[in-house]
């Protein structure tokens, strides 16, 4: 290795190292998957410091232990991908089990046995297939990004692979505060804040809802997963920045603890020694769309849809010509996905002020009853001076879901990484009371998350994780001149 390559890997290692020590924020609770078991000989008697290596498939890099006196070794932290295990000791044939398949959240239990011989022969065991849980009695399932890929999202978000997982039901839309809002999910019939949520470790949980007063509605202390201003969870992780995510429903372990409901582990992808990537988009409009049904029943036309969901993935080794050669050690992973929409809202039937009650009012409730659409021509007398009005109109939204994540090994014993994500999104509705008046909600979801994983010996371990969330929601209500409207400041009104 050159001498710059040397100076860059050190720098590398020592930015990431204090920007643990600096992060603001702390999570206690990893829940990384882990791979142990126990190593013995054909008599079936224990072996001790047999050399365990656990070697990453797709970028090459490795950790590794030793038994201990029982015989037995662990790798408590370990990232979801495709493994080989070997071990090694003098007097016996080296043993190797390929395409070990490690999950989220998963507590993998591979026993060994070693058959006498030279280390330089050698057993090689097929690892694929279905690996059962034997060490607890934890429900739950595990979603691969395979699955992910060959299955039809829409909106692409995992909402709808989060409602496969048996026990987890979405909230309805138009779902009342108290149980949870359209979004949100219930876990065996619990409360939606009795969830928990985490990305590479840590919480979250930091789901507001801007248009309720405080201690109205699930979630509004951060007890929810934090959404998007569309409701959709790209602000947490997007679909093509998604490993993999377990979802545990009941008698987990007590790991787990904070919240009786739901615990929702989610990975994301990291970069390997292969540069790859992937571009899409997604585009619907309504030219080939029926109109609905209430729009015919009332006889308004078809609205404007549109629906544009784009972005990218690029994930590689970190390589800088002549100055550092990361293979094997260095890696980044980049997201971006884009959403343009315009969400066609069908006519309905809301009550506005007659002419006759707005010319008779008194001066200072004029500018609020002008503020609702006039009525139309022939309109139905709903009586007390009320009209009916109908009306369909067109709710656009958009969203940008950035994420960065880097990865660092600093040999066997040390792993370093930190990813970075940045959601802007915003969406505008109209009051179904008042279509005039107009509620633009505008988010913003940051995140940094810094982690460091250490063996120091066959006997002590650490995994370490910070992280600061920025969840910051912000509601507008103004008025505007739908359907005739005049448009008021409510600070003219009287009171």
């Amino acid at each position: 290795m050159s001498l710059k390559s040397r100076t860059f890997s050190v720098f590398f290692s020592l930015f990431c190292i204090f920007g643990l020590l600096l992060c603001p924020g702390i999570s206690a609770l990893a829940q990384s998957a882990s791979v142990s078991g126990r190593v013995i000989d054909p008599s079936s008697a224990v072996v001790r410091k047999a050399q365990i290596i656990l070697v990453d498939a797709a970028k090459g890099t490795s950790q590794m232990t030793q038994t201990n006196d029982g015989g037995f070794y662990s790798f408590p932290f370990v990232q979801p991908g495709t493994y080989t295990l070997a071990v090694e000791l003098s007097g016996f044939k080296r043993f190797e089990r390929t395409t070990i398949t490690v999950e989220t959240a998963q507590s993998l239990v591979l026993d060994v046995r070693l058959q006498v011989g030279d280390v330089s022969q050698s057993v090689t065991v097929d690892g694929r297939g279905n690996n059962i849980n034997t060490t607890d009695a934890s429900v739950g399932t595990v979603i691969d990004r395979q699955f992910v890929e060959n299955i039809p999202l829409s909106g692409r978000s995992f909402q709808p692979l989060l409602t496969l997982v048996p026990g987890v039901m979405q909230v309805p839309v138009g779902q009342s505060s108290g149980t949870g809002y359209a979004g949100e999910f219930t876990v065996n019939g619990q409360r939606s804040e009795e969830n928990y949520f985490t990305v590479d470790g840590v919480g979250v949980n930091t789901g507001i809802y801007t248009q309720e007063g405080p201690g109205i509605g699930a979630g509004f202390g951060g007890a929810t997963l934090g959404e998007t201003s569309l409701g959709t969870t790209q602000s947490l992780i997007s679909i093509d920045a998604l490993q993999e995510f377990s979802a545990k429903t009941s008698t987990y372990s007590v790991e787990y603890g904070r919240t009786p409901g739901g615990q929702f582990s989610f990975s994301s992808r990291s970069g390997t020694n292969h540069l790859h990537g992937s571009v899409f988009d997604y585009f619907r409009n309504g030219a080939t769309s029926a109109n609905a049904w209430f729009n015919n029943y009332y006889g308004q036309p078809r609205l404007e849809e549109h629906q544009n969901d784009f972005g990218g993935t690029l994930g590689g080794p970190i390589v800088l010509p002549r100055l550092y050669n990361g293979r094997d050690k260095s890696f980044f992973f980049f997201s971006y996905e884009g959403l343009r929409l315009k969400n066609p809202v069908a006519a309905n039937l809301t009550a506005v002020p007659s002419l006759a009650l707005r010319q008779s009012a008194a001066p200072g409730l004029q500018p609020l009853l002008g503020g609702f659409p006039l009525p139309l021509a022939n309109a139905t007398d709903l009586g007390g001076d009320l009209y009916g009005y109908t009306a369909g109109y067109v709710s656009p939204g958009r969203l940008d879901a950035f994420s960065l994540r880097l990865d660092q090994h600093v040999g066997d014993k040390l792993l370093l990484f930190g990813r970075m994500s940045y959601s802007p999104s915003s969406s505008v509705t109209r009051s179904s009371y008042d279509l005039a008046n107009v509620g633009n909600l505008n988010g913003t979801i940051g995140s940094i998350t810094l982690g460091a994983t250490a063996t120091f010996n066959s006997r002590a371990s650490n995994d370490l994780r910070f992280n600061f969330t920025r969840n910051k929601q912000k509601n507008d209500q103004s008025n505007d001149n739908f359907g005739g409207a005049t448009p008021f400041v409510s600070s003219t009104l009287p009171g």
